[in-house]
């Protein structure tokens, strides 16, 4: 796709993606990831939303490429979780190291999220002239920052900070690359976690969001 139609792709999204937002990147480490690549969006509009009406695909943003992705009903304030083209360890590796997420699930389609930059981009549909529903992009890193990428309502990608916006250390995990106390490090962030509701105001996301929720 070529930069100007990506640039009316992502400006129709700022209207399109008012109430629904990706809300949070991970795209692996250098070495061992822990996980497979993962994003979380969340809900913020009036009602209900259903995740399954959505497609995946990274920065090529062509909805042709754009996979599946598992159903949730998301009432307002609520998030979930959703792992690149997982299988049923691939969720439990998850688990281990996260916690439990209420809302975890798949995402199809695309490929894996780059550590050189890349983007998620969430349609209605897969076929020509689906509509862009929410985006979100990362810029490059060089792979050893312990922290998600947290996205804030501007669409401004930040690394997670301990203790800020419901972010928290993971459980420790292999990774011989990184280093670390016997080769295991641990990432900051909060998958699955709603930020207290005067949080969500100051990030512009409506002030619906429920209350913080921590494993």
């Amino acid at each position: 796709m070529n930069k100007i139609a990506l640039l009316a792709l992502i400006a129709g999204a700022s209207v399109a993606s008012a109430d629904l937002a990706v809300t949070e990147i991970y795209a692996g480490l250098t070495g061992e990831d822990g996980t497979l690549d993962w994003f979380e969006v969340t809900w913020t509009g009036v009602g209900t939303f259903d995740t399954g009406s959505l497609f995946f695909e990274d920065d090529s943003a062509d909805p042709l490429n754009a996979g599946s992705m598992t159903s949730f009903v998301l009432n307002s304030g609520e998030s979930a979780v959703f792992l690149l083209g997982a299988g049923a360890a691939d969720i439990a590796d998850f688990t281990s190291i996260w916690g439990s997420v209420a809302n975890l699930g798949v995402a199809n389609g695309g490929g894996n999220l780059g550590q050189g930059g890349d983007g998620v981009f969430l349609f209605d549909g897969n076929s020509a002239g689906a509509n862009l529903v929410a985006t979100a992009s990362f810029p490059a890193y060089n792979g050893n920052e312990l922290a998600t990428f947290e996205i804030d309502a501007l669409g401004n990608a930040s690394f997670s900070v301990a203790g800020v916006n419901g972010a928290f250390e993971s459980n420790a995990f292999f990774n011989d690359n990184i280093g670390g106390a016997n080769n295991e490090v641990t990432l900051i962030g909060s998958p699955g976690v709603v930020p207290t509701p005067g949080a969500a105001a100051l990030l512009g996301l409506g002030g619906l969001m429920a209350g913080r929720r921590r494993r």
